[in-house]
């Protein structure tokens, strides 16, 4: 962690239970693990459609946790 404000860090795995216990896929979420690259490239994409990066329950289209990009149908 370059600095204390990134706030506490998790594990691949740690996230990847999150998700899954959300159960996200079974509510029309798209799930996809990225590459750092590609996750900035799909992330842009999705702010560049018009849609705002929020938390699904707050009728935002996408969430980036990790190198996770969560995006509802």
């Amino acid at each position: 962690m370059s600095q204390a404000f990134w706030g506490p860090g998790y594990s691949r795995e740690e996230i990847r239970r999150a998700i899954d216990s959300n159960e996200l896929a079974q509510k029309g979420c798209e799930i996809a693990e990225l590459k750092e690259g590609e996750l900035m490239r799909r992330t842009a994409v999705v702010i560049t459609d018009g849609h705002r990066l929020l938390p699904t329950h707050a009728n935002g289209r996408a969430l980036v946790l990790g190198d996770f990009l969560i995006t509802r149908q």
